[in-house]
């Protein structure tokens, strides 16, 4: 007696919340029909694999064809237009490194903000980018990014708490705006080096909604992918402008939406991106206007952690 095919995906649900869901048969040849011999599905590619897979998507079954794929040749050629442009900037770099001239985040001066994100010119939107449910067919949300005439940014939208009737998703609603991270020479990951800044700067001007912080760490395990370091964000309506510090002792790290057990400070010398997220279930538009976003050093602040670090023993399980 065979056993039945399991395929197991982790299935993202806004909010964080992720569940274990019982999916089709998979078969191992494409060209097997359905009713072919099955065997246990153990990678998510057609011929094959290994069990462990890395996974930037979290298992989110979303996937979008590539309208125009390339072949191994135009591959080829395509990286080898690359090479000499990604040699120079490798090259600048060399330069930049070996010019003793130590950047901003190295001293940063008492009480000055140093603007690490902002917008300006309307070519700055391509360095954002927005996402919301129903880009990934789990809501009907939306979501975008424009420049004002005096050079801020506009994160603007609607939300919608209405769930689609599929049966994956149970709650809906949210938009992300996030920076595109930057990449060093041959497209390698760059971090930014926030150890010797105490709080994160904002000006911005909202309308009374709550939205999400979130500092993006640099990660090497897919285990990690989805780990962020979030605080809240409370934003006043009306016309004024409000300049907001938070600590960076007050992020808290959270998994998929899911709070960490066991809670630790971010490594500020490695931090990946940063983005704002609403989700506050309240329907309806909203505006959030941006000046810039920054770091800034307060040398009265000796705060380290704000949160109880509890010790979890290895024969315990934590999240």
């Amino acid at each position: 007696m065979k056993l039945p095919t399991v395929n197991f995906n982790i299935h993202r649900v806004y909010g964080g919340l992720s569940k274990l869901r019982w999916g089709d048969h998979s078969i191992w040849n494409k060209s097997h029909s359905p009713s072919a011999e099955r065997c246990l599905h153990v990678s998510s590619k057609d011929y094959g694999g290994t069990i462990w897979e890395p996974d930037r998507r979290g298992g989110s079954e979303f996937h979008r064809e590539d309208p125009n794929p390339m072949s191994n040749k135009e591959h080829l050629k395509r990286g080898a237009k690359m090479l000499i442009p990604e040699t120079k900037k490798m090259i600048t770099e060399l330069k930049d490194y070996f010019s003793q001239d130590p950047p901003k985040c190295w001293y940063p001066q008492d009480g000055v903000v140093d603007k690490y994100f902002e917008f300006g010119s309307p070519e700055s939107v391509d360095n954002w980018v927005t996402t919301c449910d129903s880009d990934w067919d789990q809501g009907y949300s939306t979501a975008n990014v424009t420049i004002s005439p005096s050079g801020t940014g506009i994160f603007s939208g609607n939300i919608s708490t209405r769930i689609p009737k599929t049966g994956q998703v149970h709650i809906a609603g949210y938009a992300n705006l996030r920076f595109v991270p930057p990449h060093r020479s041959f497209y390698r990951e760059s971090t930014y080096m926030f150890a010797a800044y105490t709080h994160l700067a904002l000006r911005i001007r909202g309308d009374g909604r709550t939205y999400m912080v979130n500092l993006h760490p640099h990660t090497m395990f897919d285990l990690n992918f989805m780990d962020l370091h979030s605080y809240v964000l409370h934003t006043r309506g009306g016309p004024y402008w409000q300049e907001t510090l938070i600590p960076f002792s007050k992020f808290f790290i959270h998994h998929k939406g899911r709070m960490h057990d066991q809670q630790y400070p971010i490594e500020l010398q490695e931090v990946r991106n940063f983005s704002i997220t609403l989700m506050d279930q309240n329907e309806g538009p909203f505006s959030l206007e941006i000046d810039y976003v920054g770091c800034i050093k307060d040398e009265n602040h000796n705060e380290e952690f704000a949160y109880e670090q509890y010790y979890v023993g290895r024969w315990m399980a934590s999240n």
